[in-house]
């Protein structure tokens, strides 16, 4: 049980932190700094971290899983008599749809970078820049919302034992 704990808790801090440090403080700073900075940064940085965001991520959820069903198995059935039940189901599904909502940043990260990789030696047309403009507005708004319901995700198991 404490190896459960140190892994939910260690992989839970560093997702969350990680996630809240790119969306809310490095990827803004790189916008003020300009697209070119911005897209080239973002993009070394998104190879790494979505991975390691989406294997912590991964790794939060499954000894999270393990932990609550080995605290409460034989129990299960009064699971959603107690506050405590809610409060972790309710963590668990906000941290399942931020894991996809990360991974679905990854694959429009992906294809953001197939586009930079046909236009690197040549200016883009019209339509490759509405759609990279498209793609990068769709990329702002998973990344923030899979950031946000971490954070939930984070409260309500904070809050689990007390409600």
């Amino acid at each position: 049980m404490i190896l459960l704990r140190i892994l939910h808790i260690g992989f839970g801090v560093f997702w969350s932190g990680s996630a809240i440090l790119m969306t809310f403080v490095i990827e803004p700073r790189l916008r003020t700094l300009g697209p070119e900075l911005h897209r080239q940064v973002m993009g070394h940085l998104g190879q790494v971290t979505g991975p390691i965001l989406g294997t912590s991520g991964l790794i939060t959820i499954l000894s999270g899983i393990a932990m609550s069903l080995r605290l409460r198995w034989g129990n299960l059935d009064s699971w959603f008599d107690t506050g405590w039940g809610w409060a972790i189901t309710i963590g668990f599904v906000v941290s399942v749809i931020a894991l996809i909502a990360g991974i679905m940043t990854g694959g429009v990260a992906k294809q953001i970078g197939v586009i930079n990789a046909t236009i690197r030696d040549r200016v883009p047309t019209d339509e490759e820049l509405d759609q990279m403009g498209k793609m990068a507005r769709q990329l702002q708004i998973l990344a923030r919302a899979a950031t946000v319901l971490i954070i939930v995700g984070v409260g309500t198991m904070a809050a689990a034992r007390f409600v």
